[in-house]
Formats: C-alpha cells, sequence, structure tokens
C-alpha cells in the first residue's frame, strides 16, 4: 500500500501544479485529458484495498498517463491525445 500512497502523493502534486494553458486548441484538449485522467486514477487508487485487481488495469494505466505528461511536456500534444484517449477508454469503466 505504501507505494500506491507514494503514487497518489505524487499524482496529487502533478495535478496541483497548473500548467499554462496554450492557445492551442490541441494543448487544451491534452491537458483536459490529462487532468481527467488523473483524476480517474485518484479514484482507482481508493478502490484498490477494497477492489484488489484494480491495482493490474492501474499500473499500465499510471505508465501512459505518466507518458502523456511527458509528451505534454515536449509538445507533442498528437502522442498526447493519443494516449490519454486510450487510457481513458478502460479508466471510465473503474473510476465510477
Amino acid at each position: 500500500m505504501n507505494k500506491y500512497l507514494k503514487t497518489f502523493l505524487i499524482l496529487s502534486f502533478i495535478l496541483s501544479v497548473s500548467i499554462p494553458a496554450s492557445a492551442n486548441p490541441s494543448a487544451q484538449q491534452c491537458r483536459q485529458q490529462i487532468l481527467q485522467l488523473g483524476s480517474h486514477l485518484k479514484i482507482m487508487l481508493r478502490k484498490i484495498n477494497i477492489m484488489p485487481p484494480i491495482a493490474q488495469i492501474y499500473t499500465p494505466l499510471k505508465r501512459t498517463f505518466d507518458e502523456a505528461i511527458r509528451a505534454q511536456s515536449r509538445g507533442d500534444y498528437a502522442t498526447c491525445i493519443s494516449k490519454t484517449n486510450i487510457a481513458l477508454k478502460y479508466s471510465r469503466a473503474y473510476a465510477r
């Protein structure tokens, strides 16, 4: 559980840091999808104790989340949007 708490704290920090919004619509979509995926990951972390199988899907989603943030930071919004689209497709079911 310690590993998940650490991940949650890091995730919370990343989401609390204001990412400058650009006039570029792709940049804004990328940012919004990262925020949405981050909120899904937070919900999933809270559910891991009562539904341990969520941990199996959480790990690849978190990896994709990190990749999307890296893509955003280098200005590769197409990759960011592509990665978050895939991750959001799977995270929605677990974040209810």
